[in-house]
């Protein structure tokens, strides 16, 4: 059997019931200036208009997969990735949005041979496409070695979004990992980085991440188990936070790179501390709403995970720091309302 022709990118649209933003998703990779790509869409067993919308637009360049059932939105980004015929690989949400000559400025990246993957400052976007900010971790572009990489990743949780890679990379690693969950986008980047690969950084953003209600990040920070349950493609009831909460599933990513980096010695500067203190933050919010809500369940869940944080820390670490952030974060509430006062 004839090897298969490689288009340069696979740009590659996961979609489950995208009718309100897909079209212009679409767009913003049909009006790219680099035309030397294949769109492949994966719908995850829409119910809505999605199909019509991509049925309708004549591009020979698109590729359009359509599931028999929803395998959940995680499967159906590695089916992305199993699908993907291009020599590098874009995953690109169908609420987001490529920005003019995006494809073009990525590709270029790789004309450094141990690139193996790119990424730029990013655009947020509300539901209307509004610009909310600008998200910018350096006023240059850089390349990182792979230990920068993750020292980047640490100091500016989360930094990627939107990246394009070497698609043989991402199949050897067998794309996003289940076990990560929301986290999975993360790890797999890490993942790439302790490969042994440098990164690739523009400092003017090439694309749009919107924010919106019904994302998944939101479902795990709130939590909102009906649109989790979309995400995952089958009914979850709340025994799934048990396993899969929010924090839960950032702990194991900070467990996943403080191992890494000691087994490729590496030594991530106050990566431990800088990641602790994230946990706590997040860890308190999580505790506070679950009182406030009156949710004994996901409170008692939380509590627990205390237990799971001291295997990582000692006792003294953690008993230090939970006042510390504590004070920290009522410092800086006092300060932006005393500035908001005096302004």
């Amino acid at each position: 059997m004839p090897k298969r022709q490689l288009s340069l990118i696979s740009v590659c649209i996961p979609v489950f019931n995208g009718e309100e933003y897909i079209l212009d998703c679409i767009n913003s990779v049909l009006e790219q200036n680099l035309t030397n790509y294949e769109l492949l869409i994966v719908d995850n067993c829409s119910t809505d208009g999605t199909s019509n919308i991509v049925n309708n637009i004549n591009d020979e360049r698109i590729r359009y997969i359509k599931n028999e059932e929803n395998i959940g939105s995680i499967r159906n980004f590695n089916k992305c990735i199993k699908e993907a015929q291009g020599e590098y690989f874009l995953l690109l949400p169908h609420d987001d949005l490529l920005l003019s000559g995006c494809l073009e400025q990525y590709v270029r990246k790789f004309d450094e041979p141990k690139v193996g993957f790119a990424y730029s400052s990013i655009r947020v976007v509300d539901e209307n496409g509004n610009t909310k900010f600008t998200k910018v971790n350096h006023s240059e572009s850089r390349l990182f070695s792979s230990e920068e990489t993750i020292t980047d990743i640490v100091d500016n949780f989360v930094p990627i979004q939107l990246a394009m890679a070497r698609t043989e990379i991402l199949q050897r690693l067998d794309g996003f990992d289940m076990k990560l969950g929301l986290f999975c986008d993360v790890h797999l980047w890490l993942s790439v980085a302790f490969d042994g690969w440098k990164s690739s950084y523009n400092s003017e953003p090439l694309s749009c991440h919107r924010v919106h209600a019904q994302q998944g990040q939101n479902a795990f920070l709130n939590p909102d188990l009906k649109t989790l349950s979309k995400h995952w493609g089958r009914e979850l009831d709340r025994s799934f936070f048990i396993e899969n909460s929010y924090n839960s599933l950032f702990l194991k990513l900070i467990n996943f790179l403080l191992q890494e980096s000691t087994a490729h010695g590496y030594n991530i500067k106050n990566a431990d501390t800088i990641l602790l203190k994230l946990f706590i933050k997040l860890h308190l919010r999580s505790i506070f709403l679950a009182l406030f809500r009156f949710n004994g369940f996901i409170l008692f869940q939380e509590l627990v995970l205390i237990k799971s944080l001291l295997k990582t820390y000692s006792f003294k670490k953690v008993l230090f720091y939970y006042p510390y952030v504590i004070f920290y974060e009522i410092k800086n509430k006092l300060t932006d309302k005393v500035l908001s006062y005096t302004n």
